[in-house]
């Protein structure tokens, strides 16, 4: 499964291991979207 929107916590720029602090990833599942949220 792929993400469509992938939304991060910190700058990729800055320190590529950025990307590893996601705050939250959409998906969209045939006609609906579902997301994931940390802070859900």
């Amino acid at each position: 499964m792929h993400a469509n929107l992938v939304l991060l916590d910190a700058n990729p720029l800055a320190d590529i291991e950025n990307t590893r602090r996601t705050a939250a990833v959409m998906l969209e599942v045939g006609c609906s979207i579902a997301m994931r949220c940390n802070a859900c």
